[in-house]
């Protein structure tokens, strides 16, 4: 997919518009992903794709695309897909100006306060996407004051930031987010475990075995991270042991040994309901870009075996041919046997890897050059003998001569008789 903003920056800026309204209400990896967008047209980077975004922010790449559609529904971004539904062109879209908000935040209003040096006299609204602060009428502050710190109070209370971000929305936009549905992301957020709450969970075998296990799979002592990860997933997701270690020794397969990445893919599969390896593997495949494409391109309505699989596998790994290539093969085998044979493509694949294939305009000089070879040796046509009884010998070629000679012979004998 490819990145384009309708605005022309020169560096890394964040807009305080971004930081006033959406970053409070949006989730952390959400703001991640948005703030690495805005990183890349910094640099230029204009070919991105979930997988090396995932890879980047140590995210599953369910998480990347859950991130581009909730910011596409703020309306700071915009999505577009090709013929495969693929995201192939992702806009960032301006900040709506503060005007258009057609709200004021109140700040603080402050009485009694003479002797710290404060005014008492004016109620000042912060704009965000100026900077500025602007006198405000008397009503309009009291109908939209967050909170007031009296002189009399032991201590002083800091305004709630949630409700200056909601004084700041038009009444729509506030109606319109009550519709939309809540984020789960805090059910599954890890805590912090005591060291007492972990040494009564030492008491329990199967807890102590899994730790011995995950740190064989890692290959070194766990650290508290390592220790806080695997408690959360043993004690506050209840995977089983089985499912664990599938998860642990899915994530170290990818390269991918951190306890927060392996975390988020513990998280995504709790909530798609994940409880077997079995169903490990099948939402592990949903998310494969490969895979899927395959699928598509075959019209395959599941997921692939593990024999098919195996072909996939090989075709990227080990031949490391694009996706484009690999749908090209595709394409042809369903349009040679009209239907779909992994056997079949993968003989099409090996050919083209022998020829080093490695981009779509390799595959038309190739079949080019098939063509003009095809034109230059002419075909040739065997005689098929016809399978009868007469022809159940081999048949011999006589010339003129043999012919003469014969009925020289054939004279002779009837001359004598």
């Amino acid at each position: 997919m490819k990145l384009h903003t309708d605005e022309n920056q020169s560096f890394t800026c964040i807009s305080n518009q971004f930081i006033d309204v959406y970053l409070p209400r949006a989730n952390g990896d959400y703001v991640k992903v948005y703030l690495y967008l805005l990183r890349c047209l910094q640099s230029n980077i204009a070919e991105l794709s979930t997988h090396s975004i995932s890879d980047f922010l140590e995210l599953t790449e369910g998480d990347i695309i859950r991130a581009l559609r909730y910011w596409e529904k703020e309306g700071i971004l915009a999505l577009a897909y090709n013929g495969k539904q693929e995201i192939s062109d992702l806009v960032l879209l301006p900040l709506s100006p503060a005007s258009d908000t057609q709200q004021v935040i109140s700040q603080t209003q402050v009485k009694g306060l003479s002797d710290t040096g404060y005014s008492t006299s004016n109620t000042h609204s912060y704009i965000p996407a100026t900077g500025k602060q602007n006198a405000v009428s008397p009503e309009l502050t009291a109908g939209n004051a967050v909170s007031h710190i009296s002189a009399a109070s032991a201590s002083a209370t800091l305004p709630d930031y949630q409700s200056i971000t909601a004084a700041m929305k038009t009444p729509d936009k506030a109606s319109d987010m009550k519709n939309q549905p809540k984020d789960t992301s805090d059910t599954f957020r890890r805590k912090d475990y005591s060291v007492e709450e972990l040494n009564s969970l030492k008491s329990d075998v199967s807890y102590d075995s899994t730790l011995k296990v995950i740190e064989s799979y890692l290959g070194h002592p766990l650290n508290v991270k390592d220790i806080q990860t695997a408690t959360f997933i043993f004690d506050e997701l209840h995977f089983s042991a089985d499912l664990i270690f599938h998860l642990y020794e899915y994530c170290i397969n990818r390269g991918k040994c951190r306890p927060e990445y392996i975390e988020q893919v513990a998280i995504s599969w709790a909530k798609s309901g994940v409880t077997t390896p079995d169903d490990a593997e099948q939402a592990s495949m949903a998310y494969n870009a490969d895979y899927s494409a395959v699928c598509r391109a075959f019209g395959m309505q599941r997921m692939p075996g593990k024999a098919e699989r195996k072909y996939i596998d090989h075709w990227v790994r080990d031949l490391a041919l694009d996706t484009a290539i690999i749908e090209a093969a595709c394409n042809r085998t369903i349009l040679k046997i009209s239907k779909p044979d992994f056997k079949y493509t993968n003989t099409i694949l090996e050919s083209w890897h022998k020829e080093n294939v490695h981009t779509l305009a390799d595959i038309d000089a190739l079949d080019e050059k098939f063509k003009t070879r095809q034109m230059v040796t002419p075909k040739k046509t065997a005689k098929t003998p016809t399978n009868n009884r007469f022809n159940q010998f081999p048949q011999r070629n006589y010339s003129k001569e043999d012919f003469a000679d014969m009925e020289k012979r054939l004279l002779a004998q009837t001359r004598m008789s």
